[in-house]
């Protein structure tokens, strides 16, 4: 129950965290790649989706997401078994902080590939997903840890827990894609918004 309360303020946290930090992206025009907002003569504001939420993940393909994905593994299968042999023993805390951390950091990298600016997933993917898998590794690690293993059989509970961790990664990966065929297929030129906005 530890784990939930944990797992719930952190969720939280980084919700608020996100919403400060997308306040000054739509102060300087973040909002206008997805709308084109259109003012009449009678001051009411047509909003027009100019490009679907959508297709900017869809530009350049599968390809390169699913190139990372087994540097991912690999990094948080090796912290993973570290941290739970006891090889390595890192304080849970601090690892759940700087995990929500790089979730906020990847907010901040896909509000400025928005703008058109290079960031660090860019330019060093592979880099971003070592790392990445790295820290998830020891936060499975907490997540383990809390939950128990037999002390007797902990290499097959350590290989079968991190299949069923890969298992569920490629249903929520093949879930996205799905949903990203099917935006796909929608006729978006100029779609028009349901509402308009008076001012």
């Amino acid at each position: 129950m530890k784990w939930l309360k944990r797992s719930l303020f952190l969720m939280l946290l980084i919700s608020c965290c996100w919403g400060v930090s997308v306040i000054p992206a739509l102060a300087h025009g973040f909002q206008t790649a997805y709308l084109d907002l259109r003012e009449q003569p009678s001051g009411e504001i047509d909003v027009y989706w100019k490009t679907p939420p959508a297709s900017g993940f869809a530009d350049d393909g599968l390809g390169p997401p699913m190139s990372l994905w087994p540097i991912f593994t690999l990094a948080h299968s090796i912290t993973l078994g570290a941290a739970t042999l006891g090889w390595v023993n890192v304080p849970q805390a601090p690892v759940e902080a700087v995990i929500a951390l790089s979730i906020l950091f990847l907010a901040s990298e896909l509000a400025h590939s928005r703008l058109g600016k290079t960031g660090l997933t860019q330019q060093y993917p592979w880099l971003v997903a070592l790392t990445f898998g790295l820290l998830h590794g020891f936060g499975f690690a907490g997540a383990l840890a809390e939950v128990g293993l037999p002390p007797q059989d902990i290499p097959p509970a350590l290989l079968f827990f991190n299949v069923g961790v890969e298992i569920g990664q490629l249903t929520f990966v093949l879930g996205v894609i799905g949903v990203m065929e099917s935006l796909k297929r929608i006729p978006w030129k100029e779609y028009p918004s349901p509402f308009k906005v008076l001012i």
